[in-house]
């Protein structure tokens, strides 16, 4: 799942569910994201009782807008792929997020905190 903010940033969650329990439920609130699936598929947010986030999926389909905005957010933060398939921009952009970590030192806490590698989709 690609969901991006206002500004294009672009956070990528391997399920709806993860996506659902690492968003801001004010941000969902204030329209904040725009939520894709790796086809295209938009999906509505809802912060149910101002704490829960819950994405559903749409009838709504646009793959074109999915592209661009991953063109446009992959081009700004040099963010390189040399692959067209979504699944591989979307493990780039995970991984440029954490070679981008902090803390990085000491490293057993940077390890405790975000593993030994990237996670990958």
């Amino acid at each position: 799942m690609f969901v991006f903010d206002r500004e294009n940033w672009c956070y990528v969650f391997g399920s709806v569910a993860e996506a659902e329990g690492n968003l801001e439920a004010a941000d969902v609130e204030a329209d904040e994201y725009v939520a894709l699936d790796q086809d295209g598929r938009v999906f509505e947010a809802e912060a149910a009782e101002g704490i829960d986030i819950h994405f559903r999926p749409t009838d709504v389909w646009d793959p074109q807008q999915l592209l661009d905005r991953l063109a446009r957010f992959t081009h700004k933060w040099e963010i390189e792929c040399d692959s067209d398939d979504l699944i591989e921009i979307g493990n780039a952009i995970l991984e440029a997020a954490w070679e981008d970590r902090w803390p990085k030192r000491p490293r057993w806490l940077a390890r405790r905190m975000h593993r030994s590698q990237p996670p990958r989709l």
